[in-house]
This record gives structure tokens, C-alpha cells and sequence, in this order.
């Protein structure tokens, strides 16, 4: 499927297992919404998303594909 969910979905779960990035995912959909807007993502400070599972690394690269993605 074609979008940045698509893309968050991959960098949620590189290096992680499958069940484990399942839950990280389910975690962000119960912050940022089903269709996780980026600037949701964008809002969301550090803590947030450490809660869901999202390393500093992760963050970094899913705050960088929102705001790619927000400036169109």
C-alpha cells in the first residue's frame, strides 16, 4: 500500500519481532489515530512515543518521514 503509513509501519518494525512491532503499532494507533497523520506524529513529544515502543533512533527517522511528508 502506497503512503506514509506504509513507511512508518517498516520503521517500526526493523529489528524487532513481528509480535513486537504489532504492539508498537497498535500503541501508535491508540496515540496518533488509525490513519496517523503526520503532524499527530509531530505533536507527539519524546516520552509519547517512547511509550509506544519508539527508540530515540525510530523517533528520529519517523519525525524526519512526517515532516518530509507535512512539507509535501
Amino acid at each position: 500500500e502506497r503512503g506514509h503509513a506504509t513507511l512508518l509501519r517498516t520503521i517500526v518494525g526493523q529489528q524487532v519481532s513481528v509480535a513486537a512491532a504489532a504492539s508498537m503499532w497498535r500503541r501508535l494507533e491508540a496515540l496518533l489515530g488509525a490513519d496517523m497523520p503526520p503532524e499527530a506524529l509531530l505533536a507527539a513529544d519524546f516520552d509519547a512515543l517512547r511509550a509506544c515502543g519508539l527508540s530515540r533512533q525510530k523517533q528520529g527517522y519517523v519525525r524526519s518521514l512526517c515532516e518530509l511528508v507535512a512539507a509535501g
